[in-house]
């Protein structure tokens, strides 16, 4: 048992330090770092409750018990959420998807009779639970919902939703036509926690529906959040720009290495260039949304990979670092435009071929090394 209370305790020490980067240093927009704010605290305050409970320390604090009951709704749509945010930037969330936190709020509401008692009620409840043993609180009755249904619905909630981010990761990393290397590796960040929360979810849930292996449930659900808690650590140090923003990287970015294979003349090459830039110039397909690497090949009677060969060539950058740059071009060129005026972010954001207003503003800033609203003000001023 001293095993579980320290890896609770260092899962919690890990979720405040996560939480702290996360609040302090996080340049992300409003939407991110409110959605990770609340996965790392949900995580880190549940994992601080199991101390608390297998500890018995609980008893000095009666009124904590039960305050995370729907934190295991929340700590998977959080990060279903945030993997749609962060590996389909280009589709906003949806109304359904938000409605999904309808569930842990009525979760919370109908314990609220329980919360309402008194300390000394809510210890001789507490004491009787104890003296049957540590697993009857899987099966304590204290609201209006059976905490086992809870649970159960808890975790298979959490599998389904874990499994889906763990789809489009797969997705992601499959993409070679419109995600560069590196995309494509920061989409592992999203399977591998998506993987070893699902895993631990089915375990839990097998456990619980089977009454096989209950005394041990708390240490699964503790090395899993701890896990979870470590990983989210070191996603911080080993990516940065997560921390410090996405302008840290972008600002400067690491050319491509010019491709070697091109069996092309230097004057083809120079041909192929002055088509390429004649594309942008006169053809405005890029600024539609569903614009691909194929509509360019097309456009210039080549296949493919050949086109992103010369890309890479003459550029030093891929298809999507081409496009991005000409799309922000175009923004700057018509920013002062007397019809944007009543537009808002997402607005230009869709003018000028961005599918949603957070691909956008980093690839503007990527570009202009500030925030488009930034860049806004001294116009205004002029």
């Amino acid at each position: 048992m001293e095993i579980v209370n320290l890896l609770t305790m260092c899962s919690t020490i890990v979720g405040v330090f996560a939480l702290i980067i996360v609040l302090v240093k996080s340049k992300e927009d409003v939407l991110h770092k409110s959605l990770l704010s609340i996965f790392v605290l949900s995580l880190t305050y549940y994992s601080f409750l199991i101390y608390m409970v297998i500890s018995e320390q609980i008893m000095a604090y009666p009124h904590l018990y039960r305050t995370g009951i729907a934190l295991p709704y929340v700590i998977p749509i959080c990060f279903y959420l945030l993997g749609r945010l962060k590996l389909e930037p280009e589709r906003p969330i949806r109304w359904w998807e938000w409605t999904l936190f309808i569930i842990p709020f009525f979760n919370t509401m109908e314990h609220i009779p329980f919360y309402s008692l008194d300390g000394e009620s809510k210890k001789e409840f507490l004491n009787v639970l104890y003296i049957k043993g540590r697993e009857n609180i899987y099966y304590a009755h204290e609201s209006f919902v059976p905490v086992y249904y809870n649970y159960v619905g808890q975790l298979v909630l959490g599998t389904i939703l874990y499994v889906l981010i763990m789809r489009k990761a797969i997705v992601c990393m499959r993409d070679k036509d419109h995600k560069s290397k590196q995309e494509r590796l920061n989409c592992t960040w999203w399977f591998f926690p998506g993987l070893l929360l699902s895993v631990c979810s089915v375990f839990a849930l097998v456990g619980i529906i089977t009454k096989s292996f209950e005394g041990i449930l708390h240490v699964v659900a503790s090395a899993m959040y701890g896990v979870t808690l470590l990983g989210i650590v070191l996603y911080f140090f080993l990516k940065p720009e997560i921390i410090y923003g996405e302008g840290l990287q972008e600002v400067k970015p690491k050319k491509l290495k010019k491709n070697r294979s091109l069996s092309y003349s230097p004057r083809e090459i120079e041909g192929y260039h002055k088509s390429i830039e004649d594309y942008f110039t006169t053809n405005k397909e890029f600024l539609k949304i569903a614009f691909r690497q194929q509509d360019l090949a097309d456009a210039l009677k080549l296949k493919k990979h050949v086109v992103s060969h010369l890309i890479n060539h003459i550029y030093g950058m891929n298809f999507n670092q081409l496009v991005n740059e000409r799309r922000i071009k175009m923004a700057l060129e018509e920013w002062d435009n007397p019809q944007w005026k009543n537009l808002s972010m997402d607005g230009i954001a869709k003018e000028v071929g961005f599918g949603s207003r957070t691909t956008f503003i980093k690839a503007f800033r990527n570009q202009t090394g500030v925030c488009p609203s930034e860049y806004q003000a001294p116009t205004q001023t002029k």
